[in-house]
């Protein structure tokens, strides 16, 4: 290997897209492709004095010494790869990274690998360090700035443009500014249909726009397509919210906060959260399968009534009829979009697949089908036995005639009936089983799901997946995952009923997700002790109980339906947090209520438990009153037990709303209680939630030396358990500051913001933001503390939460605008809501070394 580039160095990283999929497709032709695909990337590297650092697969790793020549291989290497059937998505930085014996270590390596894995095959992306160094000569679009994975701070990206490189792509493949799924096909077509929509969705005053068509007339694809296009002009995000699980239209609002991350605070409803978080954002929002929920159309035009500056695009096979909607009708595709629709998706069936000589036929099928994408699709799959020749005589026979005029809507989606149902009587009979059985899943499932709960094998899977009936959704971890179209969930549903099967699949499904749930949950919500490398899972296990959302509600559903009460009970034991943690708390409370109203609860080994749990839905919504009546049976119920570790978790919420309520003496009483109970049984986490009721009470009455002293003690405590240390940070915090010890609370501040940052708590993040513009505001720098201020207002709309000092903080509030003055606050206000977060926590540090420093210097 030549001597690898020193000091500031480019690096380029490429990387096959979709190289699994294609050793599927190209066979025994795919190693010969992948040594081309080889020889002219090296070949454009050595051309322009690059240094080959390592080779995985069909990844490489290069270096060059200057970004111009970068840049020039990786367009060369684009140029000469443009025939070939591998498509390669390129990514380059420039950096200082450490040279060893083994190559290139350092962030910079980091950094370039991520920017690669952004992109998609054919595009060549670059960092702003590498722009910075190119001439004016380089044509490049600016991609603004996106987080990446494993990286702390966003990187602004660009992607180079020529005249003989793809100018449009989907959204990058980053965590910043939209969840739009990747396609996960080729699009077709619409080129009309995109230039209509885009000049629609681009006038001002279109802010709704409903596509309308038959289930299978390509709506989805066509609003996704239309909302990547629209990505770079919404500032603050394009979001996708599927409503194909939802049946409820009062879910709908819940819904896309939670895809917005966005929860409900106390006696809120679901509007409140949605207008503060929307407020003043250019926000795409893409609605999909609204037909289900047409109920909730006013909810649409309240959400466009909140937030002036927010456009919705709704898919829906009927309009919402709102003022100031625009109707989009989806045509069927042109015929001849639909035959290359055909033969792209029949390729991907049998990869030796050619419409040479079969043109007429496969034409004649398109027309047969209207031109309907999904009914194309699950014909196209069918290649693979069948000649389309034969294809069409079988259509002909099997589809009903329809006669008569254009046909209307309500024809296609006659057509589109029979063209799923003709795909399933093709099916065996097992595979026609299983088909019907999957139709109890909900937002998607997995291998050892299907196994389990509908006798269906990865090689059942995977002969629907080849047959366009199945849909296999990103990789979440090791097992795929798998999900039906709405048209043909509802087919395959339908199917599930007539078979007699219903109740039995239904039951093996909840019995399934019950038991899973309990597996998953490993104590969690359970009223338990738990052990410290439990809690260290608990992000990974919220992402499977939100994932799962959709599942777990619909077995928690047939469990109470079916009145099994115990089996009810446990299972809400194992998913209530979800509601707790991600909202709506008023689902929680739904749920949790519906479960309490079941016979014989009172019997079961965990009631007292449940009542407890179930307080703390309205005692987080603000309903104080039944919260109480809940806890107080609570505590009778497990006091009569004995459960000394669930009394003390339910003594110390009762503790917290009866300081809410004002009874100070009682809670302080309730508090002690709980401390006892904690310390006789020697349970630390019990300990800690006491110390930390006692550390809260004593800063309402004013003592901050008391309160130092409960916090430390609890910090002391968590630290050996592993979970609510940033909880207790905040109060040690609180306390110093109070004491006037700043340099001690902004060390603090720091430690627990740091912590809350690594987790993604929002609500965490806030309250560390509002302690450090304490922190400001005490030693005079107004200006940054009001920055902190907004920053925190803005994180705390986000999480649906409320300060645990608000009084305190619009007091700071009203006292810099008034030594700022009006014009000096508004810029400071507006400064610190533009922020993003990682900006927002480069300038709490600073503060926080400000003040520690001024301490040092002291």
């Amino acid at each position: 290997m030549a001597a690898l580039p020193s000091g500031t160095v480019t690096l380029l990283f490429t990387d096959i897209e979709g190289s699994t999929r294609l050793v599927h497709d190209l066979g025994e032709r795919y190693p010969e492709i992948l040594a081309a695909h080889r020889r002219a990337l090296r070949g454009a590297v050595t051309e322009h004095g690059g240094v080959e650092v390592d080779t995985q697969g069909d990844a490489f790793f290069i270096a060059f010494a200057r970004a111009r020549d970068a840049v020039s291989a990786a367009h060369a290497a684009q140029r000469a790869l443009a025939a070939s059937p591998v498509k390669v998505r390129m990514g380059i930085h420039t950096g200082e990274p450490t040279v060893t014996p083994e190559g290139y270590v350092g962030i910079d390596v980091h950094r370039g690998a991520r920017i690669c894995a952004a992109g998609h095959g054919g595009q060549i992306l670059i960092s702003k360090t590498t722009r910075d160094l190119l001439g004016r000569d380089t044509e490049l679009r600016d991609l603004g700035e996106h987080r990446l994975k494993d990286l702390p701070t966003p990187e602004w990206l660009y992607q180079v443009l020529a005249p003989d490189l793809e100018p449009r792509f989907p959204p990058l493949r980053s965590l910043s500014n939209t969840n739009l799924p990747a396609e996960a096909s080729t699009f077709v077509g619409r080129q009309r249909e995109i230039e209509d929509l885009g000049a629609l969705l681009s006038r001002a005053d279109v802010r709704l726009l409903t596509l309308t068509g038959a289930g299978g007339t390509g709506k989805t694809r066509l609003a996704l397509r239309l909302a990547a296009e629209f990505v770079e002009q919404f500032r603050n995000g394009v979001f996708f919210i599927s409503l194909a699980p939802v049946r409820d239209p009062a879910l709908v609002l819940g819904t896309i906060a939670q895809t917005l991350g966005v929860k409900e605070g106390a006696s809120e409803t679901p509007i409140d959260p949605l207008r503060r978080h929307l407020e003043g954002k250019q926000t795409l929002l893409v609605v999909d399968n609204f037909e289900q929920v047409l109920a909730a159309a006013a909810d649409v035009s309240l959400l466009l009534a909140s937030a002036p500056q927010l456009k919705v695009v709704v898919t829906s096979r009927e309009r919402l009829r709102l003022a100031g909607e625009h109707e989009y009708p989806v045509p069927p595709l042109p015929e001849d979009d639909a035959v290359t629709l055909f033969e792209i998706r029949a390729r991907a069936a049998e990869p030796t697949f050619r419409i040479d000589g079969d043109r007429a036929p496969v034409a004649a099928i398109c027309r047969r089908l209207d031109g309907l994408p999904l009914a194309v699709e699950l014909a196209a799959a069918r290649v693979k036995v069948l000649h389309p020749q034969a294809l069409l005589a079988r259509l002909e026979q099997g589809l009903p005639v329809l006669t008569g005029g254009p046909r209307d809507m309500p024809d296609r989606q006659r057509t589109l009936r029979a063209t799923i149902e003709w795909s399933y009587l093709l099916l065996d009979a097992h595979e026609q089983e299983v088909l019907a059985r999957l139709g109890v899943f909900v937002g998607g499932w997995d291998v050892s799901a299907a196994e389990q709960v509908c006798d269906a094998t990865l090689d059942d899977l995977a002969s629907l997946l080849d047959k366009s009936l199945l849909h296999k959704d990103e990789a979440r971890g090791d097992e795929p995952r798998f999900s039906m179209l709405e048209t043909i969930r509802d087919y395959a549903r339908e199917r599930l009923e007539t078979s007699g099967e219903a109740e039995t699949v239904g039951g093996r499904h909840a019995h399934f997700f019950a038991t899973l749930a309990d597996r998953k949950a490993q104590g969690r919500g359970h009223g338990m002790s738990l052990r410290a490398d439990i809690y260290r899972t608990n992000p990974e296990w919220l992402e499977w109980l939100a994932l799962e959302r959709a599942n777990l509600t619909t077995a928690l559903a047939w469990l109470i339906k079916h009145r099994e009460t115990e089996d009810a009970v446990q299972l809400i034991q194992s998913i209530w947090r979800v509601w707790l943690v991600r909202g709506p708390l008023r689902d929680g409370r739904t749920w949790t209520e519906q479960v309490l109203a079941l016979d014989g609860v009172e019997r079961t080994p965990d009631f007292g438990w449940l009542l407890g749990l179930a307080a703390d839905f309205p005692r987080f919504s603000g309903d104080h009153a039944r919260a109480r009546a809940l806890l107080e049976r609570s505590i009778d119920e497990l006091a009569r037990r004995g459960e000394k570790f669930r009394l003390a978790s339910s003594i110390h919420s009762l503790a917290a709303v009866t300081e809410h309520l004002g009874e100070s003496e009682r809670a302080q009483a309730l508090h002690e209680r709980c401390l006892s109970i904690g310390r006789e049984t020697n349970e630390p986490s019990t300990i800690a939630h006491a110390l930390n009721g006692l550390a809260v009470h004593a800063f309402r009455k004013g003592d901050y030396a008391r309160m130092a002293a409960f916090a430390e003690e609890e910090l002391a405590v968590n630290r050996t358990v592993g979970a609510g240390i940033w909880e207790s940070l905040h109060n040690v915090a609180e306390a110093r500051r109070h004491l006037g010890q700043l340099g001690d609370a902004a060390h603090l501040y720091v430690e627990g913001l740091g912590l809350s940052v690594e987790l993604g708590d929002s609500n965490g993040i806030a309250e560390f933001f509002d302690g450090l513009a304490d922190v400001a505001a005490a030693r005079g720098n107004l200006e940054n503390a009001t920055r902190l201020w907004a920053a925190s207002r803005r994180h705390f709309d986000e999480s649906g939460e409320l300060s645990w000092n608000a009084a305190e903080r619009e007091r700071g509030l009203a006292h810099a605008r008034a030594s700022l003055g009006e014009a000096k606050f508004e810029e400071a206000w507006r400064s610190g809501q533009a922020l993003t977060r990682d900006d927002a926590v480069a300038l709490a540090t600073r503060v926080a070394a400000d003040a520690q420093a001024a301490v040092s210097a002291y």
